[in-house]
């Protein structure tokens, strides 16, 4: 079991780094252009500088997700 976790978590990251690379680099709050073109609904990760990943690679770990303008019906068709 602890060993599929940590693989699906490493699959996670590499996808989030993906996504970072097409994009050009990872979104931030304090940039007030992001929160202005920030979609009116889907899901957020939210990463901490200080917060290392250690046995899923290096860089900031994942320290909240959460959705925003999604319904139930909304999940399940996703």
């Amino acid at each position: 079991m602890e060993n599929s976790r940590l693989s699906d978590l490493r699959d996670l990251y590499g996808l989030l780094d993906n996504l970072t690379d097409v994009i050009g680099g990872a979104q931030t709050l304090e940039n007030r252009s992001v929160r202005q073109s920030c979609p009116k609904r889907g899901v957020y990760f939210f990463m901490e500088n200080g917060e290392a990943r250690s046995d899923t690679g290096s860089g900031p770990r994942i320290v909240r997700v959460g959705t925003h303008g999604l319904g139930v019906v909304d999940v399940h068709l996703m």
